[in-house]
């Protein structure tokens, strides 16, 4: 899952079976496209290895993509990742039974969508990710990051 710092907006998501670099360059190049190549662009995330892994810090190196790592165990330093993580558990996850993985996928992409088009945010004065993205130039972004 990639979320927009400024915005909250979930702009890339997959369910992977693995946790290879592969999957997760995959999953950046869309978001990293349709919003222009974004300058200056921040990618923080935990220390899981398809973050350390020599192939995806490559892809960022290339892409003139400054990498930001949390400390080891201190999941504050990426608490907008860890309450999304908590909101889809508590809202989506421990509330149904999955059939399959394709279950679990479709349900989880709808969930994104939700999350993004219809769940108003306290931090955002209670708009929705889109809304508060939509509504606000680009001028009043002070952190783009993703």
């Amino acid at each position: 899952m990639i979320i927009d710092l400024y915005s909250r907006k979930v702009i890339g998501h997959k369910l992977a079976k693995t946790l290879e670099a592969s999957e997760l360059i995959d999953l950046i190049k869309a978001p990293y496209q349709t919003r222009n190549q974004p300058k200056e662009l921040i990618f923080h995330s935990d220390q899981g290895k398809q973050y350390t892994a020599k192939a995806f810090m490559s892809y960022l190196k290339q892409n003139m993509i400054t990498q930001s790592f949390s400390k080891k165990g201190c999941p504050y330093d990426n608490s907008v990742a860890e309450s999304f993580f908590a909101s889809i558990k508590k809202e989506e996850i421990y509330r149904h039974i999955y059939n399959s993985y394709d279950h679990l996928r479709i349900c989880i992409d709808e969930y994104v969508i939700f999350y993004n088009e219809k769940r108003p945010h306290a931090s955002l004065k209670y708009s929705t990710p889109s809304e508060y993205e939509f509504t606000s130039t680009y001028s009043e972004k002070k952190d783009h990051q993703f």
